[in-house]
């Protein structure tokens, strides 16, 4: 193979395997597309706990929850929860304030999103939380500020 052509392989390989490097940890990952209604920053509860959460109105009018350059203890079966309590510094707090759960974030994850129910009132919950259901754990934690308040 002439020099050139093989200096562009390896740039293509090169380039390929940046991408899904990216890509595998959700850098290349956009936010929905709709009206921002409250965003948060994960912090340390149980587990070190980062990351954002931000919380949109679907232009269908669909309610939902995405999560980027999420980082917290490697371990299967996390579910994510929103909570009526503005925050949750230890377990306690999350098993006392009503919950809606959205279902489990794979261990590895970095980005994640979720349809919210249809008919819950997002102004109602005021914190994401990520949470072991097993041994009733809470990771960590991000309180909401709303950003816009129309409904």
């Amino acid at each position: 193979m002439p020099e050139s052509r093989r200096a562009w392989w390896t740039i293509a390989i090169v380039a390929a395997c940046l991408l899904a490097t990216l890509a595998a940890r959700g850098l290349l990952t956009r936010w929905p597309d709709g009206q921002l209604l409250a965003r948060g920053e994960f912090h340390q509860v149980a587990h070190k706990g980062s990351g954002e959460a931000r919380l949109y109105r679907l232009r269908s009018g669909t309610l939902e929850l995405a999560i980027r350059d999420f980082r917290t203890g490697y371990i299967q079966n996390l579910e994510v929860l929103l909570i009526a309590s503005d925050d949750a510094l230890n377990n306690e707090m999350v098993e006392h304030s009503q919950r809606a759960a959205l279902g489990k974030i794979p261990a590895s994850a970095s980005s994640w999103n979720a349809k919210l129910p249809s008919g819950l009132d997002p102004h109602h919950f005021r914190a994401v939380t990520v949470w072991y259901p097993q041994y009733k754990v809470n990771f960590t934690t991000a309180p909401l500020r709303f950003v816009h308040r129309n409904k």
